[in-house]
């Protein structure tokens, strides 16, 4: 039984360094490296039935406890990716709409299926404005990202924009009490 489990971990791993292979060249070693969580699921469980199915074949002794051990195994692996696609739907932009600076409306489902880093932050909050540079420094250098900084202020989305250097690049939003109360009755 281990022998497929290592089987299918391998297969899973190959199959995402082959998907990804322009991330590897020239540093091989990272193909080992398996801290970036790099594994495509089904080609591993393809390669552990196989597997299994083969060994079945091979010896008659086995063929009931491994086909019940890659039944589970299948079985677990499907509700597992049942339950995590029932948790992603749960993690969906609410259907909220912000207003920036200049007070014209920003609706978070225009970024729907765009990378997007939502900020909240506030004025008087010292961490949130020490981190600032650090997110002004990340924006410019991943220009696909967008950034939306979304001010829990006490205060206007006015005096929240004022509050930035002028060269920052990012949209800057103000979350309001009536925003707060309709985001928490999003589904």
């Amino acid at each position: 039984m281990f022998r497929l489990l290592l089987v299918a971990l391998l297969v899973a791993r190959l199959a995402f360094v082959v998907g990804y292979f322009e991330h590897y060249q020239g540093e091989f070693w990272r193909v080992v490296d398996i801290r970036d969580g790099g594994f495509i699921a089904w080609p591993g469980v393809t390669a552990a039935l196989l597997l299994g199915g083969w060994q079945a074949w091979r010896a008659r002794g086995l063929r009931k406890p491994l086909g019940v051990a890659l039944a589970v195994g299948v079985l677990s692996w499907g509700f597992g990716n049942l339950a995590w696609h029932a948790f992603e739907q749960g993690t969906r932009l609410p259907e909220l709409v912000l207003r920036d600076s200049r007070g014209a409306p920003v609706a978070l489902q225009d970024y729907v299926g765009k990378p997007l880093v939502i900020n909240l932050w506030a004025t008087w909050c010292p961490p949130c404005r020490r981190e600032m540079p650090v997110l002004a420094e990340a924006q410019a250098k991943e220009e696909a990202l967008t950034f939306l900084f979304v001010n829990q202020a006490r205060a206007t989305a006015k005096s929240s924009a004022s509050s930035r250097p002028a060269d920052w690049i990012w949209r800057m939003c103000c979350l309001t009490a009536a925003d707060a109360s309709a985001s928490t009755s999003a589904p």
